[in-house]
C-alpha cells in the first residue's frame, strides 16, 4: 500500500491507495482516477486528519462516474471505496 498526505486539492492516481486528507488550511477536493485507469476491485482508503470541522473533504468520482450512486462524496473521518 502506498501512504500520501494531501493538504490540497488533488487527483489520486491508481497507485495512491492510502489517502490522509488535512484539510486543516481549507476544504479539498480529492478526485479519483477513472475506474478503468484502474486494478479491477481497486481499494482506496481515504482518512480526514485533522480537526477542522468546517473544512470538507470532498471525494469526486472521475467524469460521470459514482460513488454508492453519488456524484461526490464527503468524508467526515473514514472513506473506504473499492472500483
Amino acid at each position: 500500500l502506498n501512504q500520501v498526505t494531501k493538504t490540497g486539492n488533488a487527483t489520486l492516481t491508481a497507485t495512491e491507495t492510502v489517502v490522509l486528507a488535512d484539510a486543516t488550511s481549507g476544504a479539498i477536493t480529492l478526485t479519483l482516477p477513472a475506474a478503468s485507469a484502474t486494478t479491477p476491485k481497486q481499494v482506496y482508503f481515504i482518512k480526514k486528519i485533522d480537526a477542522a470541522l468546517a473544512n470538507l473533504v470532498t471525494i469526486d468520482p472521475n467524469a460521470s462516474e459514482t460513488i454508492r450512486s453519488l456524484s461526490r462524496h464527503r468524508a467526515a473521518t473514514f472513506l473506504t471505496l473499492a472500483t
